[in-house]
């Protein structure tokens, strides 16, 4: 190239933002689109070339959650009755402990709570008790098995890259979460783990189902605590 390469990094701060992306989103076959996408696009010559190139795509559209290019089989309102459940338990823990408020249930394909958890990482001292791994952990003891194939994880908040990981040991196929989580979330936020072409488990991924309550809930308690 006549000019040196240059790294952009492009990142959409829309829920929801149809986007094609190049480079390594095209090596690894990843399309983003519902969350926060960042895109790292080698050998332009300026952000403008870049920016001119992405505006003449053909945006993958109508697409609110996809990885690989598929449409959400659910929406935000299946889930609105089981958040209400999470956001209950997020509540009690911040009632009982110093832990973050965050909570999580699992549902079977009939929509019934098989496994509950509250984020209990100070009140046990233990690294690992997150709200997520504490639901799976209990939904699998429910039904005697580790794996939870047509089960629906529902959180307060987005995945961590641990849960993330547990999450897509368990065969989990869906995840709905209410708030993002700018600083560690892994579906979509920091990283996209639960739908990266790469592993060979990818999850169905449906936010910001209550987000504004989940939201609230967390900055009244960090207010608190300041």
């Amino acid at each position: 190239m006549d000019q040196p390469e240059r790294a952009v990094i492009v990142q959409l701060n829309t829920p929801v933002k149809p986007i094609a992306c190049l480079a390594e989103a095209q090596k690894y076959g990843y399309w983003g689109g519902a969350a926060r996408v960042q895109m790292i696009v080698m050998s332009v010559a300026s952000v403008d070339d870049w920016l001119h190139e992405l505006a003449a795509l053909e945006p993958i559209s109508q697409i609110n959650s996809c990885t690989r290019g598929y449409q959400v089989k659910a929406s935000q309102s299946d889930f609105t009755n089981a958040m209400q459940e999470a956001l209950s338990i997020a509540q009690s823990v911040w009632d009982k402990s110093d832990d973050v408020p965050i909570g999580a249930v699992v549902l079977n394909s009939a929509g019934e709570v098989i496994g509950k958890g509250g984020n209990e990482r100070e009140l046990k001292g233990d690294p690992t008790a997150h709200a997520e791994i504490i639901a799976l952990r209990n939904a699998a003891e429910k039904i005697g098995s580790w794996r939870l194939e047509d089960c629906t994880l529902v959180v307060t908040l987005e995945p961590c890259a641990m849960c993330a990981g547990a999450i897509l040991q368990s065969r989990i196929p869906r995840v709905v979460f209410g708030a993002w989580d700018e600083k560690a979330g892994a579906a979509g936020s920091l990283w996209d783990l639960l739908r990266d072409r790469r592993s060979l488990h990818q999850v169905e991924v449906i936010s910001g189902v209550l987000e504004n309550r989940s939201q609230a809930l967390l900055k009244k308690f960090f207010e608190s605590v300041r």
